[in-house]
């Protein structure tokens, strides 16, 4: 349920939410588009991020991505922005610095303290790697490196 849950909302801000973004700035600079072509380059937009963002690595032995780990980071810095844009155009400026002074006292705490959110997620995964279990937290839980 959660898990689906999170890709709807996902679905929604890559689709209906980068879509007015994207609208204001062409009414702004006057560019002509029609809604059809518009409504099919978003909803495509949406999906292909949600598969991006959500594609656990596939195979049995092989362990490949479904999805190249440059568009999963593409698609999360698309978030962040659009996310950031939002914070910054729907509230006022103290809100705004406000949530950002709040945002950095959590993050030190979820960072620092041995009880902390990052360090439970360290230990789930560290933990499930032990056990061998299949599963995977959710991306973009804690950072996914990749060396070449």
């Amino acid at each position: 349920f959660f898990f689906g849950y999170v890709m709807l909302s996902m679905v929604s801000l890559l689709g209906f939410t980068t879509s007015a973004v994207v609208a204001q700035g062409l009414q702004n600079f006057h560019v002509p588009t029609d809604y059809i072509t518009f409504t099919l380059f978003f909803y495509n937009f949406a999906v292909v991020g949600v598969l991006a963002i959500f594609s656990f690595e596939m195979g049995f032995q092989g362990r490949t991505r479904l999805i190249p780990m440059v568009f999963t980071q593409g698609y999360l810095i698309i978030i962040s922005a659009i996310m950031a844009w939002l914070v910054a155009a729907l509230f006022p400026t103290f809100t705004t610095w406000a949530l950002l002074v709040l945002l950095a006292l959590y993050d030190l705490c979820a960072v620092l303290t041995p009880c902390g959110p990052l360090n439970l997620l360290i230990n789930e995964a560290q933990r499930q790697q032990d056990e061998g279990e299949a599963g995977q937290l959710m991306p973009g839980l804690l950072f996914e490196v990749s060396s070449n």
